[in-house]
């Protein structure tokens, strides 16, 4: 494995809920909140807000990319769950022994 890199935590949160379009007023409010799950890696722990992603890039890099990124404002968290401490960041495959992405693997559409 590579350099261990940020927490891996599940993140139980309110969002807001609108209605889409043009609404009757008596329909325009909602009777619940929209409770949501996130799992992701914990990049910032900020006083106000945190910020996960979703996808690292597999490569050691001083400054790796990532994608899938979400912030959360504190005031919306119901909970925050540390899944693992630090991640090691994988090592770049070296060899391809499942056959993704090969004709005829599972993944691929016929």
């Amino acid at each position: 494995m590579g350099e261990a890199r940020w927490p891996l935590v599940r993140i139980t949160w309110v969002d807001s809920v609108a209605p889409h379009g043009w609404v009757a007023l008596d329909k325009a409010t909602s009777p619940h909140d929209l409770t949501c799950e996130s799992v992701g890696w914990l990049i910032e722990d900020g006083e106000d807000r945190v910020t996960i992603c979703a996808h690292v890039q597999a490569t050691a890099a001083a400054t790796p990319f990532v994608d899938g990124v979400m912030t959360i404002p504190r005031r919306g968290i119901v909970q925050l769950i540390v899944i693992a401490g630090l991640v090691d960041a994988p090592e770049p495959p070296r060899s391809n022994p499942l056959g993704l992405g090969s004709p005829g693997s599972a993944w691929m559409a016929a």
